[in-house]
């Protein structure tokens, strides 16, 4: 079950050293510490997901620093697109057939 839902998070799983580098990347921007994590943790793919996470995003960063932000997690920390699209099909797919299933049965029976 733990494997499942670590598989399912939006990051793939990084060794120390790889988080230092993905922190190191974005040290001009002086983010605080939790700000750094919670770009960890969630590896944004659009500017509102960082805006959602940087105080005072528009300020401190800018445009160019939002874009230069999501470069940096997909280039370090981001699982493949591909990757996540594939799992989201799976899944859906998965819980549709099941419910699905289930609802013909109830009618037959």
């Amino acid at each position: 079950m733990a494997f499942q839902y670590l598989s399912s998070q939006p990051v793939l799983p990084l060794s120390s050293e790889q988080l230092q580098q993905f922190f190191d990347a974005l040290q001009a921007y002086r983010l605080t510490r939790s700000e750094l994590l919670q770009l960890a943790n969630l590896a944004p793919r659009t500017p509102v997901e960082v805006h959602l996470v940087v105080a005072d995003c528009e300020a401190r960063l800018g445009e160019a620093g939002v874009e230069a932000v999501l470069a940096a997690v997909e280039a370090r920390i981001a699982r493949p697109v591909e990757e996540d699209e594939q799992e989201q099909g799976a899944g859906a797919a998965g819980e549709g057939e099941g419910e699905g299933g289930e609802g013909g049965e109830e009618e037959d029976a």
